[in-house]
Order: C-alpha cells, then sequence, then structure tokens
C-alpha cells in the first residue's frame, strides 16, 4: 500500500489558478497519480470524491480544497491519495 498526502499552498493561490489548471485534482493530483504509478504499476481502477470543506470560495471557480482518491494496481496494489 502507498499513501499520498499534498496540501495546497492557499485558497488564494488556488481560486487564481483554478480557472487555468484543470481544478485541484489535475493541478496537484496529476503528481500523486505519477508516484503511485511508479512504484504500483498501471492502475486498473480509481475511486474519488471532493468536497469544499476549508475554503467555501473554490465554490465561486467550481473547484474543491479536499479530496480523497483511491487507486486499485492491476497487481491489486491499493494506493490513497488524499
Amino acid at each position: 500500500m502507498l499513501t499520498s498526502t499534498s496540501r495546497t499552498p492557499s485558497a488564494a493561490a488556488r481560486i487564481l489558478r483554478s480557472k487555468v489548471s484543470g481544478g485541484l485534482i489535475a493541478d496537484m493530483g496529476i503528481h500523486d497519480f505519477d508516484v503511485a504509478r511508479m512504484y504500483m504499476g498501471d492502475v486498473k481502477s480509481v475511486y474519488a470524491i471532493g468536497c469544499t470543506l476549508a475554503y467555501p470560495e473554490m465554490k465561486t471557480v467550481g473547484d474543491i480544497d479536499n479530496a480523497i482518491i483511491n487507486m486499485v494496481s492491476r497487481a491489486a496494489r491499493w494506493a490513497p491519495c488524499t
């Protein structure tokens, strides 16, 4: 099992970048996905949930501030990314 945790610098920075970055998962989570694939191999399935808990202003740009993503590899390894 691989566990990965990322933190964004600030809500203000995320709001400014959200319009062009693709959102929290595309902008920040992609790096966690790369590391998970490096250790686990090809991914068979992904389960994800996201919400706005800490910074309600993220909703104004259609983004989230928290996400939990669980990936299962073809070799049946599991990686939670929070």
